[in-house]
This record gives C-alpha cells, sequence and structure tokens, in this order.
C-alpha cells in the first residue's frame, strides 16, 4: 500500500512539475530566459537569465527592461505557490567597488 501511495505521490508531484515547466515555458517564450529540467526524475526547473538582459555592466540595478520578464516568473509562481525557490547568481569583474 506505501509504495502504491509513494508513486501517487510521485505522479502527483510529477504534474505538478510538468504545468509549472509549461507555464514558465509559455511565460518566458521570447524573453531569452531558457527553462531546463534537472533532476533524476526532471524535478528541478532552473531558469537561466542571460546578465546581458538582467543587469547593466558596471551596475547593480536590474534594467528596466527586465521587469515584464520577472513579473512573469512571480506570476507563475504565485500560480504554483507550492514551490521552492533557490536564487543563485553570478558577477563580473569590471567597474570598481563602491
Amino acid at each position: 500500500m506505501l509504495a502504491g501511495l509513494g508513486g501517487l505521490a510521485g505522479g502527483a508531484i510529477g504534474n505538478y512539475m510538468d504545468r509549472q515547466d509549461a507555464a514558465l515555458r509559455a511565460r518566458l517564450q521570447g524573453t531569452g530566459v531558457s527553462v531546463t529540467r534537472t533532476g533524476p526524475n526532471g524535478e528541478n526547473i532552473t531558469l537561466n537569465m542571460p546578465g546581458n538582459i538582467t543587469f547593466a555592466v558596471d551596475s547593480a540595478d536590474i534594467s528596466s527592461s527586465f521587469y515584464p520578464v520577472l513579473d512573469s516568473v512571480g506570476f507563475v509562481f504565485n500560480e504554483f505557490n507550492k514551490t521552492m525557490i533557490e536564487m543563485a547568481g553570478h558577477t563580473d569583474s569590471d567597474g570598481s567597488e563602491p
């Protein structure tokens, strides 16, 4: 019985992730942001946001042209509110320290 419940729960999680993946791909199409599924069962979704569309060189301010993309991501995460979000970013060595 436990194996059956585990399979059902796994199937429900897979369906949830499939729907979230599809929503992100639809919302982010044409923005330059790529959507990638990772993990043994595709349980992770990675959004790759290229630096040239998110920040200007020598600036810590988000480009105003990127706001609609962030709004789209926020809309999807509000719809799929059981998602755990982990953010990571990198910078370059251009410019001087503030």
